[in-house]
């Protein structure tokens, strides 16, 4: 046995050295395991990085959230708003899914006289608070509804209504420009640019005319708008239109994360649809609805021709026009389109909506404010004699203003014959009369329709609207009646419907 200190080697089984006299190992060294001393050592690591991330990270940002709320409500407090919102951002930053900081910036922005900021913060809220703090979102939204302010993507940027009580009737007309509502000023550029080009729109052809002629009816008669949402799409659809007849639309997509304005393809794309497709599906769209327009046609008409039928079919559905039709998204978030539909009469062309899904036609837009409501507007008609005295022109005649004629007819009696006087062109009509409606039917060979009259109180000419039909009728010269017609009229040229006015 080898001594460790000297080196000689010993016979087996010495306790000593027999040169230095110290001591021997009776048994070899154990071996010593290194893998033990690396595990203990990556577990000590291990924990240390917990305890680190726990420390450094978690519970610091629960600290940070609430002490962040803390100095934002005493910047309120001090009407530093600009310092408050910067950390009501970043505590939103920090707890997304939490409502508290989302709450509290929608009422800073309440008090600060912003409440296009508030609903932009609401809705992002209402993104991305988690299902359990969402009853606090909701109670946000309410309490800003009930006080008047409109939680919703798109809102009045811009809105104005008026009465011209100069026409006879009454026109009324409205308009509305949107807002889109993104936080943080993402959308503040798109905004301004919609806002900038359809308020030049008004200007030009409403108030610079009203300034010169207060008592005409503006060129243009409705500014309306209706939106949609789908996927990180907010689309907008405004109906500018100078003529009731005449529609025409301006379309805006916009991205929701980035707040810029999107292309067509753009729009396509994020809608799994390439531009190719899209255009093959409006032109079957056009396609079909040309199919259904000739099969209504009369089978025999000396005013259409099978050319004039074929010219207007194949405009309609040209490559040319195919490549004009713009992509949208309706309230549903389903993909539609505006495109020309060609016609034989009126203004040869008319843009109308479709549904690229069903292939139907969509509603047109129309204005959901009730603003002689909401304005409190007196919209009274002087119901003095003398008024209706210039209201009609002799006992028992009736009178229809149309876009295109006026036509008054003489009638003896609601179950007598009509003689013609001032017809711009020929019609022939027939009269019924049960006591308390009175039915119009006519076929002139461009329209064909059929009018029921119901009986109503001259008082309730206050609830209607430009639009419907009216016949205005002296049956008794103690009280004068109004007619209200629930009209079934359509040029069966445009296939588009014939409006009626009341009587001047």
């Amino acid at each position: 046995m080898k001594c460790e200190k000297c080196g000689y080697v010993n016979e087996a089984g010495a306790k000593f050295c027999a040169k230095c006299g110290s001591p021997l190992s009776s048994q070899p060294p154990k071996k010593k395991k290194p893998w033990k001393l690396w595990l203990i050592a990556i577990l000590v690591i291990i924990l240390a990085c917990a305890a680190a991330i726990w420390l450094i990270f978690l519970r610091p940002q629960e600290k940070s959230y609430a002490s962040i709320l803390e100095e934002a409500q005493r910047y309120v407090t001090e009407l530093n708003f600009e310092e408050a919102e910067t950390l009501y951002l970043e505590a939103i930053d920090i707890e997304p899914k939490k409502a508290e900081a989302y709450v509290s910036l929608a009422n800073m922005y309440i008090e600060n006289e912003e409440p296009e900021k508030a609903v932009s913060i609401m809705m992002e809220a209402e993104e991305n608070v988690a299902e359990e703090e969402q009853p606090a979102i909701e109670d946000q939204k309410t309490e800003m509804e009930d006080n008047g302010v409109v939680v919703a993507w798109v809102t009045d940027a811009y809105s104005d209504y008026k009465v011209i009580t100069s026409t006879i009737p009454e026109t009324k007309v409205c308009y509305h420009i949107p807002h889109i509502n993104l936080s943080r000023g993402k959308a503040d550029a798109i905004n301004q640019e919609i806002y900038d080009e359809l308020y030049a729109l008004l200007d030009e052809q409403v108030y610079q005319q009203l300034e010169e002629m207060p008592d005409a009816e503006p060129s243009l008669n409705r500014m309306l708008y209706a939106w949609g949402r789908a996927q990180d799409v907010i689309s907008i659809n405004v109906l500018t239109s100078p003529y009731y007849h005449y529609p025409e639309y301006r379309i805006y997509n916009v991205s929701m994360s980035t707040g810029q304005a999107l292309s067509d393809e753009e729009l396509l794309s994020i809608m799994s649809m390439t531009d190719e497709t899209f255009r093959e599906t409006v032109k079957q769209v056009l396609t079909d609805h040309m199919n259904d327009w000739k099969s209504e046609l009369p089978s025999e008409s000396e005013y259409i021709t099978e050319e004039m039928i074929t010219n207007v079919v194949n405009q309609t559905i040209a490559d040319e026009n195919v490549a004009e039709a713009r992509p949208y998204l309706n309230a549903n978030g389903e993909l539609c389109f505006v495109v020309r539909v060609y016609s034989i009469a009126g203004a040869g062309s008319y843009w109308t909506l479709f549904n690229s899904v069903s292939g139907e036609i969509e509603p047109d837009i129309v204005c959901q404010v009730n603003h002689e409501s909401a304005n409190n507007s007196d919209t009274s008609l002087n119901l003095t004699e003398g008024y209706w005295e210039n209201r009609i022109q002799s006992r028992n005649v009736i009178r229809f203003n149309s876009n295109w004629t006026v036509d008054v007819y003489q009638v003896n009696d609601l179950l007598g014959e009509v003689t013609e006087d001032n017809l711009s062109y020929v019609r022939t009509d027939s009269f019924s009369y049960n006591g308390e409606q009175l039915t119009i039917t006519w076929d002139n060979g461009y329209t064909t329709g059929q009018t029921e009259l119901e009986l109503m109180s001259v008082r309730e000419v206050l609830e209607l609207n430009p639009g419907m039909s009216y016949v205005l009728s002296e049956l008794d010269p103690d009280e004068q009646m109004l007619y209200e017609s629930s009209w079934v009229s359509t040029d069966i040229l445009t296939d588009e419907p014939i409006y009626y006015y009341p009587v001047s």
